[in-house]
């Protein structure tokens, strides 16, 4: 029997020993392989090995898309020192880009040396297609699930409404179908701004809006507020909705 894989990702608070041991057993289960992609903490000592790293090492950043990652740079630390501790496998991955002057908590060393610094550890193997700069940006692609919270908790999922689990558990459910409504709605019917809109955006302008819904020639009419800003985008959602063909 084929065994399952699979890759477990998280930000620097996964960087610990249990979570890593964990996920290398595939969960306690001998059925899965399991990676990990975790973000790691830049110590002192790791500033020491990133300072001995040879300029040319560096690689340019690339994205999901294979685009380049404008003044970034990524760098595989192939050696132990100060990781005896750590599995035998794993891989340290740093990556440095150009502080920003909104930047804060820099340390000494990113101060001297004009880059930020953070480091990522995966037990990926090494291979064609799994260098170290493809690995980067398939941790980094994982920023989108911060990006979908934030969204769902706009959505409700911020405060749950009753000490019973039940019922709790009842509204994420409702949470999740109307954050994915409102995905669906920017993807197949909205355009411009809106389209890329957080909920709290796309609501009152397109969701929550001044406008009565009368019958009249046995038909159904949405009458907007000529003064409403939006007014059009929302006409516009209508004929987008319209052109679509009839599911099958």
């Amino acid at each position: 029997m084929a065994r399952a894989e699979g890759v477990g990702r998280a930000d620097g608070a996964g960087g610990t020993h249990g979570l890593i041991d964990w996920i290398r057993s595939g969960g306690g289960n001998k059925k899965f392989t399991w990676h990990y992609s975790l973000g790691f903490t830049v110590t002192e000592d790791l500033e020491k090995l990133i300072a001995k790293v040879p300029r040319l090492a560096w690689r340019a950043a690339m994205n999901v898309a294979n685009r380049p990652v404008g003044d970034t740079w990524v760098v595989e630390i192939c050696g132990r020192t100060g990781l005896e501790d750590w599995p035998d496998d794993m891989r340290l991955i740093i990556r440095r880009s150009r502080i920003h002057p909104r930047d804060k908590k820099l340390t000494a060393y990113e101060k001297k040396t004009g880059w930020r610094y953070s480091a990522l550890v995966t037990n990926t193997p090494n291979g064609p297609g799994r260098d170290e700069v493809w690995l980067e940006a398939r941790h980094r692609s994982h920023t989108h699930v911060e990006a979908a919270i934030k969204s769902a908790k706009q959505t409700g999922l911020r405060r749950m409404p009753s000490r019973e689990f039940a019922i709790n558990h009842a509204w994420c459910q409702a949470v999740a179908i109307a954050t994915d409504l409102t995905v669906w709605l920017q993807q197949l019917a909205l355009d411009g701004e809106e389209s890329r809109a957080e909920p709290d955006t796309v609501r009152p302008r397109i969701l929550d809006i001044p406008a009565r819904l009368v019958r009249g020639g046995r038909r159904r009419i949405l009458k907007l507020a000529d003064d409403w800003p939006w007014s059009r985008s929302v006409a516009d959602a209508f004929t987008h909705i319209r052109a679509l063909p009839a599911p099958s």
